[in-house]
């Protein structure tokens, strides 16, 4: 029975915290959270859109680099040749030397065939790259269509994500390939063919990406519907390898073998007279300022293109460790979240608090509910033996002569000391009987010795002094407080539980000391909590001792007359 009740206390006291902390707390955050996810909720396509941005970033970072810096080298070559042309007009304006003119007009080209030889090279790095890249794809399709015919679902969509982050990173690569591209002469059929097979490889990787979504999807239906997705998502990529295969290599050599030939015939060209003086005539019908904006243009270009490709190095770290982050976490993940902070912020709370379970874990534990009593029992059987010591012994000395000489601060000390031994001598029996009849655990035998004489001297003084000073009266407020005590200090149910007027008084009582230090030797000791106990105990009983000192001389003729107007009523003596 006993041990119910405890059960149904601990299990009281949780509910209690569960239902006025716990959910508060959760309802309070879920309703942030909830306005929050709305938010996010309401862009989800754009993050999802940045996620697929950032690891695109990451992937075509070498390649946004390399380009970049070949702008650069084509800008800053340009510029050169442009203020070079400037400088040659203006010097000759009056003098038309054929041979200055051959030797700045070749040395201008060469410069530019350099740089464009240069771009031509980073071309074929980043086409080498694309290649590679749709290896890895074809070799994630064989993988994903092995998992198919497995029917492993999810290997199935663990390798449909890898292959569409693959399909992202060619797509931006392909674009960035065809609009560079398209930057040269469009007439020339060698770079028109491989920026149109570029833009066409393009379109299909938008095909293939979402054939692999429609793959994604089908993940969770049946199986005919999983495999048919699967094959369309093959079909699609076969028609992709038919522009990134082999032939664009071919394509690539054939473009810079175009561009090469061309300032190749514009260097040999410049070495003729009759071209010479037509270039010449021509540069000389350009203006100083038309010279002048191409030339702030160019530089413009450079240094735009090399700053923006020192600002990419720099962050090109920080790019990868989000890539990586955001290419473990798939879209399904992140619609889940979206879901749960949009969720309704009481039945979240709700559903969280009734994760609250009690988990019992004893410290010091007592094996018996008896045992678990006998700290109570021995308190209460403590305080009763006074009170009967009071009802049976007197408080005064007999009126007779040979006591005439006794002052009231002597007849209180000494009738003191004889309660303090009778109640010494009666807590020992209480103790002994409980541990050698009752068989009560006890820890350390030699403390519980020392905690009883405590208890016993504090219960004993304070009733005795009660009962001295006021006499019947204050012994009938020592019974009245016994009721108080059992009830308010936690003797018998967790003060914790008890109405708010309890837990006020609990620490004024002696019970709450006396009970706590005897479970303290039958439990368990807890050094500094008995230490406490010890304290208050000396402290009671140094306050009652002090008031009895005090008051016994000034209120002996008010407790005389309360004590015989008790006896003139014929009730009791």
């Amino acid at each position: 029975m006993g041990i119910k009740i405890t059960e149904t206390a601990a299990q009281t006291l949780v509910t209690q915290i569960k239902n006025k902390f716990v959910y508060q707390i959760n309802e309070t955050v879920f309703s942030y959270l909830n306005k929050v996810g709305n938010k996010l909720g309401n862009n989800q396509a754009n993050i999802l859109q940045l996620k697929d941005l950032i690891i695109a970033l990451d992937d075509g970072m070498d390649l946004a680099t390399n380009s970049l810096t070949s702008i650069n080298g084509t800008a800053s070559g340009m510029a050169t040749a442009l203020e070079e042309l400037k400088t040659f007009n203006s010097a000759t304006q009056g003098n038309n030397t054929l041979q200055s003119i051959s030797e700045l007009n070749s040395s201008g080209l060469q410069s530019a065939r350099s740089s464009l030889n240069s771009a031509a090279d980073n071309i074929k790095d980043n086409i080498n790259q694309v290649t590679a890249r749709q290896t890895r794809l074809n070799q994630l399709y064989g993988q994903l269509n092995r998992a198919v015919n497995q029917n492993n679902r999810a290997r199935v969509n663990s390798l449909a994500q890898e292959a569409k982050s693959e399909i992202d990173v060619l797509q931006s690569q392909t674009k960035i390939l065809s609009a560079f591209l398209s930057a040269f002469d469009n007439s020339n059929p060698q770079i028109n063919s491989l920026s149109n097979q570029l833009t066409t490889a393009n379109n299909r990787l938008s095909s293939e990406s979402s054939a692999i979504r429609s793959l994604q999807s089908s993940t969770n239906g049946s199986t005919a519907a999983l495999q048919s997705a699967t094959s369309r998502a093959i079909q699609t990529n076969q028609r992709v390898n038919q522009n990134l295969g082999s032939s664009l290599n071919t394509s690539i050599n054939n473009a810079s073998a175009a561009i090469d030939s061309a300032v190749a015939s514009m260097i040999n060209s410049s070495r003729q007279t009759s071209a010479i003086l037509g270039s010449f005539n021509r540069v000389k019908q350009l203006n100083n300022q038309a010279l002048d904006n191409a030339i702030s243009g160019n530089k413009l270009i450079a240094n735009s293109a090399n700053k923006l490709a020192k600002q990419l190095t720099d962050y090109k770290d920080d790019i990868a460790k989000i890539s990586s982050q955001l290419k473990l976490t798939s879209d399904g993940d992140i619609a889940k979240i979206l879901s749960i902070l949009q969720s309704d912020p009481k039945l979240m709370a709700s559903d969280l608090t009734t994760l609250f379970n009690v988990k019992s874990e004893s410290i010091y534990r007592v094996a018996t509910f008896g045992e678990a009593f006998a700290p109570s029992y021995m308190a209460v059987s403590v305080w009763v033996g006074c009170t009967m010591l009071i009802s049976v012994l007197k408080t005064t000395v007999p009126r007779k002569k040979r006591f005439k000489s006794i002052t009231h601060h002597e007849e209180y000390f000494g009738k003191m000391l004889l309660f303090w031994t009778l109640s010494l001598i009666q807590t020992f029996i209480i103790i002994t009987s409980a541990i050698f009849v009752l068989h009560v655990q006890v820890t350390n035998m030699f403390m519980i010795f020392i905690v009883g004489a405590f208890v016993s001297i504090t219960f004993s003084t304070m009733i005795y002094t009660a009962a001295s000073l006021l006499g019947n009266l204050g012994t009938a407020l020592m019974v009245i407080l016994v009721a108080l005590q059992l009830a308010g200090s936690g003797a018998m149910y967790p003060v914790q539980l008890n109405p708010l007027f309890f837990r006020i008084i609990q620490p004024l009582f002696p019970f709450t000391y006396g009970v706590g230090a005897f479970r303290e030797v039958i439990g368990g000791i807890n050094i500094s909590s008995l230490t406490v106990d010890f304290f208050f105990l000396t402290v009671m009983s140094a306050i009652a001792i002090l008031i009895g000192s005090i008051l016994k001389i000034r209120i002996v003729k008010i407790s005389d007359k309360l004590v015989r107007a008790f006896r003139e009523t014929g009730i009791g003596e």
